[in-house]
């Protein structure tokens, strides 16, 4: 085990010392192609590449190492633009840390097919335009970009690895899915909106993870998620309030949240709370109520971050085919702290460390007190 902790952090410098070299050669073709044409000037392009390691303490959890890229694009178009994201995850391991640990990385397994294995795919592809004081969006959208978003806790690319901190865990967000967007900046006293109409599934909410899924409208599985959100900017705060619905034939999910950004001096902080409830009963698993506080400090070149969530159970007839209770099988304390190390323009490395308090692991409580040590090398294009 030792041995091969070595090896990935032999590989990981490695990995560092060529990005280095690599980003070099990038900005150079990027510039050539923009000169011979293959790039139109207006199109603007921009993406990242991560490599991150996850070691636990459970003898039951595999250590590895993950990576991933993005690449966002976006070109001119009939009065609006025209988005493009793609991405690509390496096949997270069956025991992994990041597999069985619910939680601990998310930015593992984003980009899988039906067996969850690794693979590139267009995430995102939709139109959007900018009206008097409003933007709007159609097409193939992450819920996530237009709902419950937050400053310091919304990127697990650059910021928090815990899903739970970058995300209220309460909310039925639907993955990458089709969908209809729009976006209301505030006016003096009124406060701004969002309304989100989609798809109930998105490509990782399906069997098979495939795009003609997204387009299934017979299938009884399958229904709308819509969202309202309002919120409103003041000198040191940001809150948002919203209420979603999800609505399927043989179920109805439904809640409320807030989400509060904020500024004491230089020190950054988000707090998020959740209630769902479901018309039908639920998994063990399925989140009830959900709270969390996170924290962003400059330190030198540096940032750190620090948070904590709390996910209780749904009360709603919980089904559970475990033996102990299902309830307590949900009730889980996660918490994580980071530092952000810019080592130049485009690189930086971010330790972490994250504590698992009685978090489900395969349908039982083999994740309690579960701490894992990660390290994510990260480079900016």
């Amino acid at each position: 085990m030792r041995r091969n902790n070595i090896l990935r952090s032999v590989l990981l410098g490695s990995f560092g010392l060529l990005i280095g070299y690599s980003h070099l050669v990038a900005d150079e073709l990027g510039r050539e192609a923009y000169r011979s044409g293959l790039l139109p000037k207006s199109m603007d392009v921009n993406g990242s590449v991560n490599v991150t390691s996850q070691f636990s303490n459970q003898k039951n959890l595999q250590n590895e190492v993950l990576s991933s890229f993005n690449l966002l694009a976006s070109m001119p178009m009939v009065g609006g633009k025209l988005n493009f994201f793609i991405e690509g995850n390496t096949s997270p391991s069956e025991n992994g840390v990041a597999q069985t640990l619910q939680g601990s990385n998310a930015d593992a397994g984003t980009a899988v097919n039906s067996k969850g294995q690794g693979r590139i795919q267009l995430s995102e592809f939709n139109y959007a335009r900018s009206l008097k004081n409003s933007q709007l969006a159609i097409g193939l959208i992450n819920p996530a970009s237009f709902l419950d978003v937050s400053d310091i806790a919304n990127d697990e690319n650059i910021q928090f690895l815990s899903k739970q901190l970058i995300n209220n865990a309460s909310i039925a967000l639907p993955d990458y899915t089709l969908a209809f967007a729009l976006h209301h900046e505030p006016e003096k006293v009124l406060p701004g909106y969002t309304l989100f109409i989609s798809s109930s599934h998105g490509l990782a909410d399906t069997e098979d993870g495939s795009y003609v899924s997204l387009f299934e409208v017979t299938n009884k599985n399958k229904g709308v998620f819509s969202a309202v959100e309002f919120y409103q900017s003041y000198q040191v705060m940001r809150p948002r309030i919203g209420v979603w619905l999800k609505n399927v034939e043989q179920y109805r999910k439904y809640g409320s949240y807030i989400t509060v950004d904020g500024r004491i001096n230089k020190l950054l902080w988000n707090t998020r709370f959740g209630i769902a409830t479901s018309s039908a009963s639920v998994l063990a698993s399925e989140v009830g109520r959900a709270a969390s506080l996170v924290v962003e400090y400059p330190v030198l070149n540096s940032q750190a971050g620090a948070g904590v969530a709390y996910l209780k159970a749904s009360d709603k007839n919980v089904v559970s085919n475990v033996a102990s209770s299902a309830e307590n099988n949900a009730n889980s304390l996660q918490s994580e702290v980071y530092v952000r190390m810019r080592l130049n323009k485009r690189l930086h490395m971010t330790p972490s460390l994250q504590y698992f308090n009685n978090s489900v692991v395969n349908g039982n409580t083999s994740g309690e007190n579960a701490l894992v040590a990660n390290l994510r090398f990260g480079y900016e294009v």
